[in-house]
C-alpha cells in the first residue's frame, strides 16, 4: 500500500492548521490524490494507493467508533495481504491479542498506524527489520507521522541534520532514527509506539532478534527447517498474487527462492536486469532455458539523461533524499515496466543471512566471543571510504568518521556483549545496513506497488540466524538450501563458476578453478584500488551538459543546500568534477542529490 500521513492533537485549530499544507505535501510529492482522507475529534489521516496499483490503499475500520487501521507496505497477516491482512490484524487486536501477539503474525514490509478516537490513542507498529520507514514529528502542539520525511520538512522547514548528512556523504546512507532534518525522527525497527492525544506514551519491541541469533535461540537452525520455513513464505505469496515475478540471477539468493516457488507448484515468471554478456545475466538466462521457465531479460534503457529527468526528480521525493537519485532512477524504470506485467516483485534480500555475510572481518577467529572491535567492522563495513566530503563540509565533528561508526555499533549492539562475534555481525548487518540501506529502496520501490523479500519472513530469518555459525560459514547452508529445495537447480553452477551444490569429496576438482579465479579477480581489484562502492553510470560530462545540473552546481553561493559547504573548497571540487580524470563520481552524485532535496522542499 502507498504512502500515508497522519497527525493527532487535542487542539482542533492547531490540528488543521498544520493538516491542510501537511495534505498539500503529500499529494505534490507523492503525485497522487489520497484514497482515503477522513478524520474526526482530534485525528486526520490520509491514505494513497501505490502509484502503479491505483485505487486500492491500507485502511480498515469496521463503524464509525471503533479503532480505524492504516497501513503503508506490502503486509501478510494471517496469510492474507494488503487490505485483507490488516482486517485480519484489526481482528486480533480486537479480539482481545495484545499488539505484540498481533503483530508476530505479521510479514512483509510494513507500517501500520491505528487510532481509537474513544480514548485519543495512537498505536504506531513497524515491521521486524524497519523496512518501511516510518517519520514523526512534534509541533505547535500536534504530532505529526508520514511515511515521508520531505512531507514534514516541507511543512516544518527544519534545519538539516548535521549528523545524518555527514553519514549521507561518506556512505550514501542514513542511520539509526535520523533524517536528513532536525527535528523528524524515524520509527526504529520491530517496535510498538503509543501516543495519547498526541503526546509520546511509550514504546516497546514486539520482536527481538537478539533472541534467535546463535546460540542465545531457544533451538538451533538447520537446513530442513529453512528450506521448509522459505517453502511457505513463497507459498503465501503465491496464494495472494496470481502473476508474481522473481528476480534471478546467477548467485545463492535467488536461486534458493525460485527452488523454493518451484515445489509449491504455484504459477511465476522470472526476469534479470542487465545487458548480455553479464556473467549474472547470461547465468540467469541459461537457468531459465534449463528449467523451461517464463522468463524475460529485461535490459537497461539507453535513454539520454534529458529525457528522463523527471524520474530523477521523483526519484528525490520518493527516496526522501537519503539515496542517490542518479543510482535510484533505473530500478524505478524497472519496476515500472514489470509492473505492466506482474502483480508483485519477489527478490532475494536479505539472503545474506544464510550465508555468514561480513564474517570476515573476524577472521581467523570467526564464531568466537570478543575478538572483533566495533572499530574493526567501522572500518570493514560501513568508513571504508574515509570521509571524502570532510575537504569542503561546513560542519565540525569532535570525533573521525570511524570512531562516528564504531559508537553507533556499540548502540546498535549494546546487549549482545556476550554473544559470539558473528552475531554482533548478523545484528550490525540487520539492525543498520538492511534497515537503512535496504530499507530506504525499498520504502521508494513499495511505493510504487507490492514487492517482497521471503528472506525477512520471520521463520525465514530465525532458522538462519539461530543456525550453527559453522553450518552458515563459506556458503554451506545456502548450498544445501538449494539442494534440499531444488537437486536440478543445484546441479546448474553459479555465475562465478562455483558448483551450486555442497563441497562434497567426489567434487571438489570443480571447486579449484573458480576458487584461483577468485584469488586473481580480487587481488587485480585491489591492486587497482576499485571500490565496491555504486557510482553513476551516467558519465559526468552528460550531467554537465544538462541545463538543471547547471543551474543547481555551478554557482556554489546560490546553491539551496549551500549552508552545508565552505564556499571555496566546494567550488574547487565542482570544477573538478568537469574534468575526465575525475574520480568522485559518487559524492557527486550525493551533493547533487541533496541540492535536489532542497530545491524539491522549496519550490
Amino acid at each position: 500500500m502507498g504512502p500515508l500521513l497522519a497527525a493527532f492533537s487535542p487542539d482542533a485549530s492547531a490540528l488543521e492548521k498544520y493538516w491542510t499544507p501537511a495534505r498539500a505535501a503529500l499529494v505534490r510529492l507523492s503525485r497522487q490524490n489520497p484514497v482515503i482522507d477522513t478524520g474526526g475529534t482530534g485525528w486526520k489521516v490520509a491514505v494513497c494507493a501505490q502509484l502503479y496499483r491505483p485505487g486500492q490503499a491500507g485502511w480498515h475500520r469496521s463503524r464509525h467508533d471503533t479503532p480505524w487501521f492504516a497501513m503503508s507496505g506490502a503486509m501478510f497477516c494471517d496469510g492474507d495481504f494488503g487490505p485483507n491482512g490488516l482486517e485480519a490484524l484489526a481482528r486480533r487486536v480486537q479480539g482481545g491479542l495484545s499488539w505484540e501477539q498481533a503483530a508476530s503474525s505479521c510479514e512483509g514490509a510494513f507500517a501500520v498506524v491505528s487510532g481509537d478516537p474513544a480514548s485519543g490513542e495512537a498505536i504506531v507498529v513497524t515491521d521486524r527489520l524497519g523496512t518501511v520507514h516510518l517519520y514523526h514529528a512534534f509541533s505547535g502542539g500536534v504530532l505529526l507521522i508520514c511515511t515521508s520525511s520531505l512531507v514534514l520538512a516541507s511543512l516544518l522547514d527544519p534545519a538539516w541534520n548535521p549528523v545524518a548528512c555527514r553519514e549521507f556523504f561518506a556512505t550514501g546512507t542514513v542511520f539509526e532514527t535520523n533524517s536528513l532534518f532536525q527535528g523528524i525522527e524515524k520509527f526504529p525497527p520491530a517496535t510498538v509506539t503509543r501516543f495519547r492525544n498526541g503526546t509520546f506514551l511509550q514504546q516497546w519491541k514486539h520482536w527481538d532478534v537478539t533472541r534467535v541469533l546463535w546460540d542465545g535461540a531457544d533451538s538451533e537452525g538447520d537446513t530442513a527447517g529453512l528450506a521448509a520455513a522459505l517453502s511457505g513464505a513463497m507459498d503465501t505469496i503465491g496464494r495472494n498474487f496470481p502473476h508474481p515475478v522473481l528476480d534471478l540471477t546467477g548467485g545463492f539468493d535467488s536461486r534458493a527462492i525460485l527452488g523454493a516457488m518451484r515445489g509449491t507448484g504455484r504459477p511465476f515468471s522470472t526476469v534479470v536486469n542487465g545487458q548480455r554478456g553479464d556473467p549474472d545475466v547470461d547465468m540467469a538466462n541459461f537457468i531459465a532455458a534449463k528449467l523451461r521457465l517464463d522468463h524475460r531479460q529485461q535490459e537497461s534503457r539507453r535513454t539520454a539523461l534529458a529525457d528522463v529527468w523527471d524520474d530523477v526528480e521523483h526519484s528525490v521525493a520518493l527516496l526522501d533524499g537519503e539515496y542517490d537519485a542518479l543510482l535510484y532512477c533505473n530500478v524505478l524504470d524497472v519496476h515500472r515496466r514489470l509492473s505492466q506485467q506482474f502483480d508483485i516483485s519477489i527478490n532475494g534480500s536479505c539472503g545474506e543471512i544464510c550465508k555468514g555475510y561480513w564474517w570476515e572481518v573476524a577472521f581467523p577467529f570467526i564464531g568466537w566471543r570478543g575478538k572483533l572491535t566495533s572499530r574493526k567492522l567501522a572500518a570493514a563495513r560501513f568508513a571504508y571510504a574515509g570521509e571524502p566530503a570532510a575537504e569542503f563540509l561546513a560542519l565540525d565533528f569532535n570525533e573521525d568518521i570511524v570512531d562516528h561508526f564504531a559508537a553507533i555499533l556499540d548502540r546498535a549492539n549494546a546487549s549482545l556483549a556476550n554473544f559470539p562475534n558473528t552475531a554482533l555481525i548478523d545484528h550490525a548487518y540487520l539492525s543498520l545496513r538492511m534497515q537503512r540501506w535496504q530499507g530506504r529502496i525499498a520504502s521508494a520501490t513499495l511505493r510504487l506497488w507490492p514487492a517482497a523479500s521471503p528472506f525477512a519472513f520471520r521463520d525465514v530469518m530465525q532458522m538462519a540466524l539461530s543456525a550453527r555459525p559453522s553450518l552458515r560459514l563459506r556458503h554451506r547452508m545456502s548450498r544445501r538450501l538449494i539442494e534440499t529445495l531444488d537437486p536440478e537447480l543445484s546441479r546448474i553452477p553459479l555465475d562465478s563458476g562455483y558448483p551450486a551444490a555442497p563441497l562434497r569429496w567426489n567434487n571438489w576438482p570443480a571447486f579449484v578453478s573458480p576458487f584461483l579465479s577468485d584469488v586473481k579477480r580480487k587481488l587485480r581489484r585491489r591492486l587497482r584500488g576499485d571500490s565496491a562502492v555504486p557510482v553513476l553510470k551516467q558519465s559526468l560530462e552528460e550531467l554537465w551538459s544538462l541545463p538543471q545540473v547547471q543551474d543547481m552546481m555551478s554557482e556554489p553561493r546560490k546553491m539551496r543546500s549551500g549552508e552545508l559547504y565552505r564556499e571555496q573548497p566546494l567550488a574547487e571540487f565542482l570544477s573538478a568534477s568537469r574534468r575526465p580524470d575525475f574520480g568522485g563520481k559518487a559524492l557527486f552524485g550525493r551533493v547533487m542529490t541533496l541540492e535536489m532535496t532542497a530545491r524539491l522542499l522549496r519550490a
